[in-house]
């Protein structure tokens, strides 16, 4: 009995000895296991990026970089995993060190790109803040971008029409309206609009050979390539991709913007939340890559892909089809149209010798004075201009020299000389 245990002793003590052995081995075959090799991958600055892993499952990971607003967190996915980074800051080398569950290692490096989307809002939300100042303003820069250095420029309209795919279902018309119109006639919200459709249709191409990139894009990284190409105005795509991306952008700025598709037309567009003229509320379409359509205010909030033909006419808002154009024409011509604009309006306010503050000029030793417009009274054949270009005549009628534009404006010799050419330039 004395031998049996004996013998049973000494086999736990050799089998526990066998098993130590094999863990310790087991560990120490953890401990040397050659990592992964190291990698880089980009991201996004100020912007929460996911970076999804295919390798073993994590246990742990570490971050190696000390700044303290840089954080990365885990979530399970399938036996696979995703990094959720944040605070990945610009000029600042961000890294962690992965832990796997088979016991390898593996250090990825982060490089920070320049978050685009920020940079086109920090353009944007001025412009929304003012309107007038900022339609105005963007389509200044687009005829800038386009036109510099050319002899040819830019006239801008804002075109209104009840066109629906070439049905038109509705006999009323609408004027086109000049620039300076819009800024009288449009309200705050539709001018908020159409700089949003300025800003993304002047620096956007319709490219069938580059359709639905960024419609696919599911990466950070890869939106943030196409947020590039639109702020250096090479963006291009189809109208699902200009649809979207306005569709993104009006959000990032704080505008109340839906993605509008009807498979049926085979079409897609972004609509902006805007009151007309009538204080009525609606969707705004706005062109982008390609047109789009208004809605009212009524269709369904809650669907924002694949409505029905049916479902897109029962909702037009009239106009449907509104947007700005821009006619190409060359400086001199703009001159010349913007002096008969001038010459119009002189006619129209003419005024009568009974109320003009000449009686009368007459000749003098010096000049032979003449009213040669008798439905103005106020030009004369005595003529100076300003560096605005308007006219300024002079008059001796009551006596003594006075100066009248063609509206019977009044400019003042003001330091006595006789002239009024010195005070004309201090004018500018």
């Amino acid at each position: 009995m004395k031998r049996a245990v004996k013998h049973i002793g000494t086999f736990v003590v050799v089998l526990f000895a066998v098993v130590l052995g094999l863990f310790q081995a087991q560990c120490a075959d953890a401990k040397t296991k050659k990592p992964y090799k190291a990698k880089t991958v980009r991201v996004v600055a100020t912007m929460e990026n996911k970076i999804h892993q295919t390798k073993s499952p994590v246990k742990k990971v570490k971050k190696i970089s000390k700044d303290k607003n840089f954080k990365v967190r885990l979530i399970p996915n399938d036996n696979k995993y995703i990094f959720v980074l944040s605070g990945a800051d610009m000029g600042k080398k961000q890294a962690v060190k992965v832990y796997y569950e088979n016991g390898r290692t593996q250090v990825i490096t982060f490089k920070t790109e320049t978050n685009y989307l920020d940079k086109i809002k920090k353009e944007l939300k001025p412009l929304l803040a003012n309107p007038d100042a900022g339609l105005k303003k963007s389509l200044e820069q687009w005829e800038q971008r386009d036109m510099a250095n050319k002899s040819h420029t830019y006239q801008f309209f804002y075109e209104r029409s009840t066109d629906f795919e070439g049905e038109n279902h509705t006999t009323a018309k609408y004027e086109r309206y000049k620039e300076e119109d819009i800024y009288k006639k449009l309200t705050t919200s539709q001018k908020k609009a159409l700089i949003l459709e300025v800003y993304v249709h002047s620096r956007s191409h319709y490219r069938m050979n580059q359709r639905w990139i960024y419609s696919n894009c599911d990466s950070p990284v890869k939106f943030n390539r196409q947020f590039q190409k639109l702020y250096n105005g090479k963006f291009a795509g189809v109208c699902a991709d200009g649809g979207k991306i306005a569709y993104d952008i009006g959000r990032a700025v704080g505008l109340k913007t839906k993605y509008v598709s009807c498979e049926t037309i085979d079409h897609a567009w972004c609509v902006v939340k805007a009151t007309d003229e009538n204080g009525k509320p609606y969707w705004h379409g706005i062109y982008t890559t390609a047109h789009g359509y208004s809605l009212n205010a009524s269709i369904s909030r809650y669907h924002t892909d694949k409505y029905s033909k049916k479902q897109i006419v029962n909702n037009l808002h009239e106009p449907c089809y509104v947007h700005i154009v821009n006619r190409r024409m060359s400086r001199r011509d703009v001159l010349l149209e913007q002096a008969a604009e001038k010459r119009a309006k002189a006619r129209s306010t003419a005024t009568t010798i009974t109320n003009c503050k000449c009686p009368g000029c007459y000749a003098t030793s010096e000049w032979t004075y003449k009213h040669t417009r008798p439905s103005n009274p106020y030009i004369t054949n005595r003529i100076y201009v300003k560096s605005d270009g308007t006219h300024v005549y002079e008059h001796n009628g009551n006596g003594y020299k006075q100066w009248f534009d063609a509206q019977g404006n009044e400019y003042f010799d003001a330091n006595g000389d006789g002239s009024i050419m010195d005070d004309l330039a201090a004018l500018g």
